[in-house]
């Protein structure tokens, strides 16, 4: 082992290939070694073997060199070694690592270096006790834009990070992602990244299998002419199968925002099967307009019924059904949140139809006021309207079949504390037998 000797400052000099870049901050360094002197020696190799009075380059103790300069020793104690340039980069690489001073972009630089003074990927694996996976994903590392990589790593990336990074096929998107690497966006637009880079592999298998045996255009001339197969979307992993007849068909797709459509060429067959889909839709549509026609006309001449019946109710009558008027008032205020329309006025103020002033929107309380009348009978219609849902027992679509009216029958119970006396029609329509529902046949 050779002898410790004290060599000038100014004839020690840091290495050119030194991996570690930035000897962070050497205050505290520099005042140990004023205090106390450099405990361990550096290691050096000589820069001219054929000079009689040498420089010398640092192989180990860059940071102690440079915090002994700026504590003002002249001298510093060093071990002068013999090594080639592979062995002095790897002496530098494992020390740096050894005492994780090392970031990632240097790490990578550092392997690099090896590789290029002809190390193998083994042999640094061996020495540096990373495995050969790992020296191999950090110099693939340096494939990134250099500027960015090396201010990547000094925010702070991990190596998490940089694996995540690796997910993303395109290098133009990574050096993308470089930038806001190691920030609280990258996570965002990496996932961004991953769903374009998915799309975009998704939408090159589309083309890539439907081109077998479909034309691709930007659209077709007529329509009409094509039968709608598929539609396989850009984000989906489901398979497409390729149909059975297509040898002998024509097929074509159209590319969308959100995928693709595929369509076949219409045959007699086809043809035949949309007429017929068109006269069964067309017949349902027709049936279901008739249906939908009796059995309004039922609910109709039923909602006549209810409403004539509160309107013929006179001034007298009203006085004593107040009571049951002004509690249906208050469970409809909670139940329904009661609001008024124009046509609700005509109905509680009939008289309102021969005011040529009469206008919803600018009602006037001297109108209401005069068109009144008894105001016990106003309330008992405001009642009933407030609980008059103006439809039927039944589904407002398809078949127009009986369905319950929980509303309706609300309406009926008040009716009946007015007097109402419900028709053997009404309780038919109520309960779901009523002929409409039996035969569809229109009720006149």
């Amino acid at each position: 082992m050779s002898e410790m000797i004290y060599l000038p400052v100014d004839r020690l000099h840091p290495h050119p290939d030194n991996p570690r870049k930035d000897l962070g901050d050497l205050s505290e360094l520099a005042d140990s070694i004023k205090a106390n002197g450099i405990f361990q020696n550096l290691t050096v190799v000589v820069d001219d073997l054929t000079s009689t009075i040498s420089d010398f380059t640092v192989i180990i103790g860059h940071r102690r060199l440079a915090a002994a300069k700026m504590a003002g020793l002249t001298e510093v104690p060093c071990v002068i070694a013999e090594m080639d340039q592979r062995e002095q980069v790897q002496t530098m690489l494992l020390e740096n690592m050894q005492r994780s001073d090392l970031t990632v972009y240097e790490q990578a630089q550092g392997f690099q270096m090896m590789l290029n003074l002809g190390a193998t990927v083994e042999e640094i694996a061996q020495k540096s006790g990373f495995s050969g996976t790992t020296i191999r994903r950090r110099v693939k590392l340096l494939d990134l834009d250099p500027k960015e990589f090396k201010n990547s790593a000094e925010r702070g990336a991990t190596l998490f990070d940089y694996m995540e990074l690796d997910k993303i096929n395109d290098q133009k998107e990574k050096n993308k992602l470089l930038k806001v690497i190691g920030t609280s966006d990258f996570k965002a637009k990496l996932e961004k990244a991953l769903n374009d880079q998915k799309k975009a592999a998704r939408l090159a298998y589309i083309e890539e299998t439907l081109s077998t045996f479909a034309k691709k255009v930007e659209a077709p001339a007529d329509v009409r002419e094509w039968s709608y197969v598929a539609g396989p979307d850009y984000w989906s992993d489901t398979p497409i199968e390729i149909p059975e007849d297509a040898k002998t068909r024509e097929y074509m797709y159209i590319l969308q925002p959100w995928g693709c459509k595929l369509y076949r060429k219409k045959d007699k067959a086809d043809l035949d099967a949309e007429a017929a889909r068109d006269a069964a839709w067309k017949e349902s549509r027709d049936r279901s307009k008739a249906r939908e026609a009796a059995v309004k006309e039922v609910s109709d001449r039923c909602l006549k019924l209810r409403r004539d019946f509160v309107m013929n109710l006179s001034a007298t009558a009203c006085k004593k059904l107040i009571s049951a008027a002004t509690a249906q008032l208050l469970i409809s205020g909670v139940a329904f949140d009661i609001s008024l329309d124009g046509d609700d006025l005509e109905l509680l103020c009939p008289s309102l139809k021969t005011d040529e002033d009469f206008d919803p929107e600018n009602l006037t309380i001297d109108q209401i006021i005069k068109a009144l009348g008894s105001s016990e009978q106003t309330i008992v219609r405001l009642a009933y309207q407030s609980v008059e849902p103006g439809d039927g027992y039944y589904r407002s679509w398809g078949e127009y079949e009986y369905a319950e009216n929980e509303a309706l029958d609300m309406c009926y119970a008040f009716l009946d504390k007015l007097g109402y006396e419900i028709s053997e029609e009404e309780k038919a329509f109520q309960n779901g037998t009523h002929e409409i529902f039996q035969t569809g046949v229109e009720q006149k």
